[in-house]
This record gives C-alpha cells, structure tokens and sequence, in this order.
C-alpha cells in the first residue's frame, strides 16, 4: 500500500483548476471504496501549493478548495502561508525547510506540519525540529526542474533510513517508476504535473496500482 499528496499547480491544468481538482478528488472516494480489494492505493490528499498568489488571494483560492475536498471527503494541506491555514482552521501545513526552520515552535499550532527538505541533513533537522513528514526531492528528471539534475533512488533511501518519519518522494514519479521509490522506503508519492494535466484522474491513479 502506498500514499499520494497531489500537488496543485493551477498553471498547467487542461481543464478548469476547480473542476480538475473535483475529479481528483472524486477519483479519491474511489480508491477509498476500494480499499477492502486489490487496490494498492491506501489514500490521496490535496496540497494547495499556489504559491506565487499573495496570502489573501491564496486564502480566497483555499476556501472553495476545502469546500471541494470536504464533499469528497478527501484532505486538504494548504502550504507555506500558516497564518492563512489557522484563520481557515486548518490543521495541517505544508512549508518550505526554510521557513519551518525559522518558526522552530510552529509545529505545536498544527496536527501536522509537513517539510520539504533537499539534504540528509535537512531531513534531520526537520524531524528534530518536529516535522509530520518530509518531501524527498527531486527524484527522477522533471520539466519542473529541467535545470536542476535529480538526486536520484540513492539519495532517496539515505534520506529514509536517517529519519522515523514518513517520507514522500516528489519529482518526476510514474507508474513505471513507482515501485523503485518505494523499494527505496518512501512511505508515498507527491504528483503534481502529470495529475494536474490528466483528462482522466481516477484512471490515471488506478495505473499506479496496477503496476504493481
């Protein structure tokens, strides 16, 4: 079984960024009533990336997306902008290593509070620091990250094996590649391109399971 945070870019959507994520989110209900069967997909929640908006943009965005996380019953992480999350009730965030490093009391204000981290060290510093969970990356060769060269499998488990919290690997993932990532001890997966462009979210989701 294996995990996804699907995370937002409103950029790249083919369809309109709402109605993408009530598919996404809709496709969720549905590895969720698959869970008793062969699905290998155990759960999906939203982060609300967006962070080019200013906060109070960011805020209005964060408001109709809770509403259609919440009829799908699905969760929601907003990211980088904490004061946003506790004005909305928020209980879990998502922040840059920088700025969770700099806040070193903020994980006592949320249920959890997730870190992307780009060094072993950073991961263990941000588990002492009392981060939820990290994000590993990036893995594999992205066109998000078209200048950058991945960090690769190898840096992935070094960053598992040195931290007791769960650990998403992000950058470049697929079907094809999935299983090597969590071979390497990844507790999950981020996708955010390849979901945000699908026509087909719920289709696409149900690939990874059956890669396996």
């Amino acid at each position: 079984m294996f995990n996804i945070l699907a995370i937002t870019n409103r950029h790249i959507c083919t369809d309109d960024f709402f109605t993408q994520l009530e598919k996404i989110c809709s496709a969720n209900l549905k590895i969720s009533s698959f869970k008793k069967s062969s699905s290998m997909l155990s759960s999906l929640k939203i982060v609300l990336r967006e962070k080019d908006l200013c906060e109070t943009d960011y805020k209005k965005i964060a408001e109709k997306v809770f509403k259609i996380c919440k009829i799908h019953n699905t969760d929601c992480i907003l990211h980088t902008y904490y004061n946003a999350a506790k004005e909305l009730n928020c209980d879990n965030i998502h922040l840059p290593f920088n700025i969770f490093k700099n806040h070193p009391n903020i994980s006592n204000k949320f249920k959890c509070v997730g870190v992307s981290i780009h060094s072993i060290d950073e991961a263990i510093e941000a588990e002492e620091l009392g981060a939820g969970y990290i994000i590993a990356g990036h893995i594999f060769p992205t066109d998000c990250k078209k200048d950058l060269p991945p960090r690769g499998l190898s840096f992935l488990s070094s960053v598992c094996s040195s931290v007791n919290i769960p650990v998403y690997a992000i950058g470049g993932i697929s079907p094809s590649n999935a299983q090597s990532v969590l071979n390497a001890g990844a507790y999950g997966i981020c996708l955010m391109s390849s979901l945000m462009k699908s026509k087909n979210p719920n289709e696409y989701l149900n690939s990874f399971s059956d890669s396996f």
